[in-house]
């Protein structure tokens, strides 16, 4: 019985401009050695790469947006995978919302945003600024 051959290609979807990407190559869940990759950048340039011995590449993300990566066999797209570059802030950290939103960030930040306002609702029209007033 002849099965087919199974291509994977595993690589990072985010990354920030000015990061070093890996993209790994696989033929039936093994390292491809010498796979040969086409990555499509997002001003529509063109890279060909050959893979190393354990089927990786490696290249630096340049601009920001999607870049497409490319198994090619037989000179066709075996596999395709892709990575967004996203913008750097000064700490060198991405700025995205799913960004944040994928390390639980967001939902921490909206949960402190919330909670400051119900104080400064109650302090202001509620709680304190009445007791004062009864006080006096």
């Amino acid at each position: 019985m002849i099965t087919a051959a199974s291509y994977d290609l595993i690589g990072p979807n985010k990354s920030a401009v000015g990061d070093t990407v890996t993209f790994t190559a696989y033929l039936n869940s093994q390292p491809m050695e010498k796979a040969q990759m086409k990555v499509i950048k997002p001003d529509g340039s063109v890279d060909f790469l050959e893979a190393d011995s354990s089927g990786q590449i490696s290249f630096n993300l340049t601009q920001q947006g999607t870049y497409f990566v490319h198994l090619l066999v037989k000179d066709k797209a075996a596999k395709t995978s892709s990575v967004v570059s996203l913008p750097k802030t000064t700490f060198g950290i991405p700025v995205s919302l799913e960004v944040l939103a994928g390390t639980g960030l967001l939902l921490v930040f909206l949960v402190t945003v919330a909670g400051v306002l119900a104080y400064l609702v109650y302090y202001f029209f509620g709680g304190k600024a009445k007791i004062k007033k009864r006080r006096r």
